[in-house]
């Protein structure tokens, strides 16, 4: 992912129809540099949240405060170490997100982080996502338990610990 070259290019083509690259933007300035002192470049930037996505599913990028251009000062990959959700008591719905860097901890609104995930297709309410690790646990998990319950049935004769019978009440004798 992060060897992907990132392009900027004007809104409006040239006269030929091709998109005009852009050479000096803040925002590629920002890109090129997401948070000086924790990242070498943009590369390890995306490592980074791409490493996140892997191991649990989830990263988060947080903005830090705009500058005087309305553009984040800085970008900081997170991940489920970092954020948490929280929910309201009384109805479940998400609220906001629990965050804690180091011993810093905080809530910020549910829109001001940006949350990347995969999909958890056992999640009852789509907030988080789940990784390749946890889905594939799940897996065997199910397939461990499915051979603990098919020994006990063949090491039971292959007949089941309960049966239930039914008896129509028309061919019950009196």
């Amino acid at each position: 992912m992060s060897s992907v070259p990132y392009r900027m290019f004007e809104e409006t083509p040239d006269a030929d129809g091709l998109p005009i690259p852009v050479k000096e933007d803040p925002l590629l300035d920002l890109l090129a540099d997401p948070y000086p002192g924790i990242y070498a470049d943009f590369c390890q930037f995306i490592e980074t949240i791409a490493l996140y996505l892997e191991a649990a599913g989830n990263a988060w990028i947080m903005p830090d405060l705009p500058n005087s251009r309305g553009l984040p000062r800085s970008l900081l990959a997170l991940g489920v170490q970092h954020v948490s959700p929280n929910y309201e008591t009384s109805t479940g719905k998400f609220v906001s997100w629990s965050v804690k860097i180091g011993k810093v901890a905080f809530n910020v609104p549910g829109d001001k982080l940006i949350h990347l995930k995969y999909t958890d297709p056992s999640s009852h309410n789509q907030i988080m996502g789940i990784g390749p690790l946890q889905a594939a646990m799940r897996s065997i998990r199910a397939d461990i338990a499915r051979q603990v319950f098919d020994e006990k049935f063949f090491l039971n004769g292959s007949s089941p610990s309960l049966k239930l019978t039914f008896t129509p009440p028309e061919t019950r004798p009196d």
